[in-house]
């Protein structure tokens, strides 16, 4: 679940560009006059479901963010988002690896357990979001990688 929490943190500020870029795709189908209007209809109820979804993705996001307080919001952007290593985030922040850790794990959990309190384990997550490219490849490196191991390869701008 960890990995899920990890992928939801990173992308939460991300997903506006996602979503615009899915506009203007539907903006294109909707104009678009050599395509057969089944076709069309078709294209945009999957491009709709798939904004619904990650509409739902961030909004989970900006739940579970909620519940943090300022220093674990603090110290989960700069772990998971920023790539900073523990030992950097507590020498910015004037406290010990350990107490930085600890809150990490402490942010963490909350995480965990109000994404399953509403309703979100580990395989409805999988499952209502595996099939976007995006999540998907920002969760696999998650786990290939771990926690908090930002690497270039899951930047935005080259999955959207």
């Amino acid at each position: 679940m960890k990995h899920w929490i990890s992928t939801i943190f990173y992308l939460n500020n991300k997903l506006n560009k996602l979503l615009d870029a899915l506009s203007q795709e539907l903006e294109s189908y909707a104009v678009n006059l050599t395509i057969d209007t089944f076709r069309v209809f078709d294209l945009i109820m999957k491009i709709e479901d798939k904004k619904r979804r990650i509409c739902n993705f961030k909004v989970l996001g900006d739940l579970i963010k909620s519940k943090l307080n300022i220093s674990q919001k603090e110290i989960v952007n700069r772990y998971i988002v920023k790539g900073d290593s523990f030992e950097q985030i507590a020498y910015g922040s004037g406290v010990s690896k350990s107490t930085t850790n600890r809150r990490f794990k402490e942010a963490i959990n909350i995480a965990i357990a109000t994404a399953i309190s509403l309703g979100y384990n580990e395989d409805k997550l999988t499952k209502e979001y595996c099939d976007i490219m995006l999540i998907t490849k920002i969760f696999r490196n998650f786990m290939e990688n771990g926690v908090g191991k930002v690497s270039k390869e899951r930047e935005v701008s080259e999955a959207v």
